[in-house]
């Protein structure tokens, strides 16, 4: 959250952004207590402003590892930990909506649609190099269909 804030700047990052980046498993010798799938969009948000084609990759797959373990697991929604109901002596939450940040991430760094205060939403092509994603993001007045592929951005609303 220092990061985001505004708090690091011009501090040397040459340590926190690899514990970031790998949940605290490079840590340096300190005590880090890795992020809840809850915190997961503020961890990549710090990483994506500093460094979106370094960090873009390592967070898609993170994902693609975390989502994937839930839908084996036959989930609908996103669980708490991803320990699903086993976690918490048997009452971890498998309907936890704070973990499913993770959408915000897709819809704005993958996709460039930004929601904003009031309703309202921003788009911008995306800084991370993808070869194809799509998606459907409800906005007011529809639902956003977005294609970005070879690094073209198409959109159009729905209603």
């Amino acid at each position: 959250l220092c990061l985001l804030c505004g708090a690091a700047e011009g501090k040397d990052l040459s340590r926190i952004l690899p514990i970031l980046a790998t949940n605290g498993k490079e840590n340096f010798g300190l005590t880090v207590y890795p992020s809840t799938l809850s915190m997961y969009c503020f961890r990549f948000d710090a990483l994506l402003r500093t460094a979106p084609d370094k960090y873009g990759p390592l967070i898609l797959d993170e994902i693609d590892r975390t989502c994937l373990t839930m839908l084996r697991a036959g989930a609908t929604t996103f669980w708490e930990t991803i320990k699903g109901e086993a976690d918490f002596d048997g009452a971890g939450s498998l309907c936890h909506g704070w973990s499913s940040g993770v959408l915000a991430f897709l819809y704005e760094y993958l996709l460039g649609v930004k929601m904003l205060p009031g309703g309202q939403y921003q788009t911008k092509p995306t800084e991370m190099e993808i070869k194809q994603a799509e998606g459907i993001v409800p906005v007011p007045g529809g639902m956003l269909n977005v294609l970005v592929q070879d690094g073209k951005v198409t959109q159009e609303i729905c209603a």
